[in-house]
């Protein structure tokens, strides 16, 4: 950790010295196979902050929200990409 790491707050891994709500810097790490628009994106992160804020009783600003847009292409199930079960359904459609 060099001396800048050092005194950055805010960050996730700089939890304080102390387990409390106020000092915790919860992340909610999302992923999804598909593209949204800016603004879909940014009612997610709105809509996550404040629900968890709300449950969790902690201040909207400490919590950090992480997306994830990954390529159907680079996620599967059951041994097939999610792109190949696409184009496997609209063939039969």
């Amino acid at each position: 950790m060099d001396a800048q790491d050092e005194h950055a707050p805010n960050t996730p891994l700089d939890l304080g010295s102390s387990t409390t709500q106020e000092n915790t810097m919860p992340l909610i790490n999302v992923s999804y196979a598909s593209t949204q628009s800016d603004e879909k994106k940014a009612e997610l992160i709105a809509e996550l902050t404040r629900t968890y804020a709300r449950v969790m009783g902690t201040k909207e600003s400490s919590v950090w929200v992480v997306l994830n847009e990954v390529p159907r292409t680079d996620w599967g199930v059951g041994g097939q990409t999610l792109a190949g079960l696409d184009t496997a359904a609209a063939q039969l459609a």
